[in-house]
């Protein structure tokens, strides 16, 4: 091969990995487990988010946090468990306002 032709030629490659994270969910926190996934899908569209039985998997291409994600889990288990444990309180409550 020509010294051009070989100048000109570059390999190009990228390396993709995919990073895999499972969080497990406390009993507590299984009734809400399907409201928080749909926020969790809204907030990361990035990821490949599955909801099993008892835990949520994360899948991305690239580098997510493991620590980021369990700290948005659980804050997104725990929002969704108080909204669900206060809707019937708030109902009372506008029901006493009207």
């Amino acid at each position: 091969m020509p010294a051009s032709t070989a100048d000109n030629w570059a390999l190009e490659f990228e390396v993709v990995m995919t990073v895999q994270c499972e969080i497990k969910i406390p009993e507590t926190f299984l009734p809400v487990k399907d409201d928080a996934y749909l926020r969790l899908t809204y907030l990361y569209p990035e990821l490949e988010i599955e909801l099993h039985d008892t835990s949520i998997v994360f899948r991305s291409i690239g580098e997510h946090k493991k620590q980021t994600l369990k700290r948005e889990v659980s804050h997104t288990l725990y929002r969704e468990k108080m909204r669900a444990d206060s809707t019937q309180l708030r109902q009372s409550l506008l029901q006493v306002l009207s």
